[in-house]
Order: structure tokens, then sequence, then C-alpha cells
């Protein structure tokens, strides 16, 4: 089975610490990008039949612009979210050097969070177990859409490669392909991440205003629980899943990322002292 590793596209980033990462949007260029990747990829030998995307909003937009140009269904799946939602905000400037260390310490985890280690092998084992399902129902290929992170530790975990150069090499969005066999085990890389050049659009200012607008009241909607409501506001943005069921599961991963971000907002990033502690803890246990 050909499987399409893609990274989401660009999102509003909200460095206040009042929007929970997983309740990024994308930008207006991000979905426009996003719809040309799904265009690009449909014109490649065995293109997704399926795609699957983590509940994080800016990774189910990406999948659904994709989708739409592919004309292929969307389904929901966190075994592909990434490490840490919390990440982003907190690290600000500190993130390449937090993340590189967590990269070569892989059982150090930020926040009390699952770590690198623990990521890497819901993702991979997840892959195994769909790969399996989905061959079974006679699919040739499909598509993942997730993060950085998670994405360059499974990229790593298959194909191999420097974790630091893999995720340096992704753009948003970017895609990489690589074959599976029968059983759920990697076969051989069939193309990198970074190989197709999209070309970023020029959105005018009014319309810009008007996605944000838009998607400010999809957040509204889905703070409650209006499933039906976040599906036609979602339209008005071109997102028209194949399965509106799709909106129910993103309305409540929605509610768990506000509890989730609210139970750990106000921490403290710890330095690389603390983080190497933890992670000589962990391997003592």
């Amino acid at each position: 089975m050909k499987v399409y590793l893609i990274r989401h596209a660009s999102a509003f980033v909200d460095m206040t610490g009042q929007k929970p990462v997983k309740q990024w949007h994308l930008k207006p260029e991000g979905a426009a990008l996003s719809g040309q990747l799904g265009e690009v990829v449909g014109g490649l030998e065995r293109p997704p039949q399926l795609l699957i995307s983590s509940s994080q909003l800016k990774a189910f937009e990406t999948g659904a612009h994709m989708a739409r140009a592919l004309g292929v269904p969307l389904a929901l799946n966190d075994a592909f979210g990434e490490v840490s939602a919390g990440v982003s905000k907190f690290l600000g400037p500190r993130y390449a050097e937090i993340m590189k260390y967590l990269f070569e310490h892989q059982d150090a985890s930020l926040f009390g969070e699952a770590n690198f280690a623990d990521a890497k092998a819901r993702f991979t084992e997840g892959l195994a177990a769909l790969v399996r399902e989905q061959q079974l129902a006679g699919l040739e290929s499909l598509g993942i859409v997730s993060h950085s992170g998670v994405l360059s530790l499974a990229y790593q975990s298959f194909a191999g490669g420097e974790l630091e150069e893999i995720e340096k090499s992704m753009k948003f969005p970017d895609v990489a392909a690589l074959e599976f066999k029968e059983n759920g085990s990697f076969e051989g890389l069939i193309e990198p991440f970074g190989q197709h050049l999209l070309v970023p659009p020029v959105i005018p200012e009014e319309e810009k205003e008007a996605h944000k607008v838009i998607i400010d009241e999809i957040d509204q909607a889905l703070r409650e629980q209006k499933a039906d409501r976040v599906a036609e506001l979602y339209k008005q943005l071109g997102v028209s899943p194949k399965d509106p069921g799709v909106f129910n599961e993103l309305s409540g991963a929605f509610g768990a990322s506000t509890t989730e971000w609210n139970e750990y907002r106000e921490r403290q990033i710890p330095s690389l002292e603390e983080l190497s502690e933890q992670g000589r803890e962990v391997t003592q246990k």
C-alpha cells in the first residue's frame, strides 16, 4: 500500500495562550495551498483513496481541502495527533532548542505529557494497523494528515535520516510517500518531503477578514457542540467532507482540548536540566 504522510498547512498562531494549539485554524493562504497540494497529489501514481487526519483543526482543515480536491473521504483518528498540544505556545523562541533536546532524548516529556518515544509508537502502530485494515477493505493507497514532530519521528523510524533535518525539510503543507507491505510493515521510501513546489496565493484583505469572521463563528459553534452549524460554516470555507458525522467528532475533540489546555497553560517551560532529570527518572524506572 502507498501511504502519504502529509504535514498540515500554515495556521494562525496564538502565542498569548488564549486558544489551545489544537484549535488553531488554517490561514486563508494555508487553505488554498492545501487544495493545491490535493491537486498535485491527485496527479501522482496511486493517489490516496482515503485521508485520515488528527482532530487538531489545522490538520482537519488541511485534510478537508485536500479531500475535496481529490474527491475522497476524510476521517479523524488521534493516533496521528502531535506529540504535545502545548509545545508551540509554551516554547516560543525556545522551540528549536527544546525540540532538538526532545528529539535526542525521546523518553523526556514536556509538561508531564506523552514523550516522543510514546508518540512515535502510537503513530507507527496505528499506521500499521490502519494499513492492514484498509488493504483488507480493498484500498491501495491512503494519506495521513498530521504534524511535524510526530511525522518526523514516524518518517525516521521507517526511512531513516536525522530528525532535525527531516523536520526542517517539511514545508507548510508538504507530503512524503512510502510503501507498506500487506502486514503493515514498511517496504520502502517512494518520495521524501520537500519535492513539490506550491505557488503561494495572493489573498485580498477583504477575503482574509471574511475568513477570520467565519472561523470565529466556527469556534463558537464548536464550543456549543452545534455540529450542524459547524458544518454549515465550514461549507462557506469550501470544507464539506463526504461524511458529515466528522463534525460531531470534531466538536467533542474541541471541548476536550479546551479542558486539557486549561490544565497546563500556566506551567513554566522546564530547563534542559529539568528535562534531563526527567529522562534519567524514566530510564531508572
